[in-house]
């Protein structure tokens, strides 16, 4: 599947597997690890990207902690709650105290839109909702994580655009 704009080209690969891996992470500028810190989510993939020359941005998960020592801060865009935050944050979700971030709502509301398709979105919006219970509450804190995404978004998206500038590109 293939979601194209004027600004962006993102690319589903059906059947992704080591052979187009092979192809697509030496072609690779921008790798975007997004898990929770802490998760231990991040793998070999990633560190393929790096030694491609792909840049990175992520959360310090798995083997970006170890990839954001090997290439230095300034070569790796980090975003996102540090793995001794999770605990509280994930308890301060529980007790009814995230105020998410309008830009996520908005976004939630767009995908829910039918934008993408005829498919019912109700039970993948409905786990970054709610205070508790399974499947719910945003476990993985994305909705935490959203506004710094974003604000690491725009440092990638000016040091791509100001190339004679950044060292990175």
């Amino acid at each position: 599947m293939i979601l194209f704009s004027c600004l962006c080209l993102v690319v589903f690969v059906p059947d992704y597997n080591v052979s187009v891996a092979e192809m697509l992470i030496p072609g690779s500028e921008l790798s975007q690890y997004i898990s929770t810190a802490g998760m231990e989510a991040s793998g070999t993939s990633n560190m393929k990207f790096a030694m491609n020359g792909s840049i990175l941005i992520g959360t310090l998960d798995g083997a970006n902690v170890e990839i954001r020592q090997e290439v230095g801060e300034d070569n790796f865009f980090l975003f996102g709650a540090q793995a001794y935050e999770i605990t509280g944050l994930r308890k301060e979700r529980a007790e009814g105290k995230f105020v998410p971030d309008p830009r996520f709502e908005e976004v939630k509301a767009y995908v829910r839109s039918g934008v993408f398709g005829p498919y019912n979105y109700e039970e993948l919006m409905g786990s970054l909702e709610g205070n508790e219970g399974y499947g719910r509450a945003d476990y993985f804190l994305v909705g935490k994580d959203f506004p710094s995404y974003i604000e690491c978004q725009e440092k990638v998206d000016e040091a791509y655009r100001d190339q004679k500038v950044s060292n990175i590109w």
